[in-house]
């Protein structure tokens, strides 16, 4: 017991317990900043990484979009084309089996799903 006694008692053991605390707190916030640049780091490889992908998703979604409007409007152009092409009658309308051919005649030029008979 006389040991103890005599490490308790000595001059440099205050120095030394304040020492290894400040040494272990140096090490432990090296550590924990160490720690947390890389976590941060992973995270914003991963946050890059998953917007590059939605990005990529929404620019495949818009263009398919944008195709099938393109498609819708081209589909609407080819239909008005096919009405005005149907020449209209020159006695007036006067006639009603003249009026209804033109009318018939205009539901079949705007049918698209009838393939055309040009």
């Amino acid at each position: 017991m006389g040991w103890l006694r005599a490490f308790i008692g000595a001059r440099w053991l205050p120095y030394a317990v304040i020492g290894v605390a400040v040494w272990t707190a140096g090490v432990s916030g090296y550590a924990y900043f160490k720690g947390y640049s890389s976590a941060e780091e992973t995270y914003f490889a991963e946050m890059n990484k998953a917007l590059a992908n939605q990005l990529k998703n929404l620019l495949s979604q818009k263009e398919l979009e944008i195709k099938l409007a393109l498609q819708a409007e081209q589909r609407k152009h080819n239909v008005s084309k096919k009405v005005a092409a149907v020449p209209k009658p020159t006695v007036g309308c006067e006639l009603p089996v003249q009026c209804v051919q033109w009318y018939d005649n205009i539901l079949r030029a705007s049918a698209t799903s009838r393939p055309s008979t040009d």
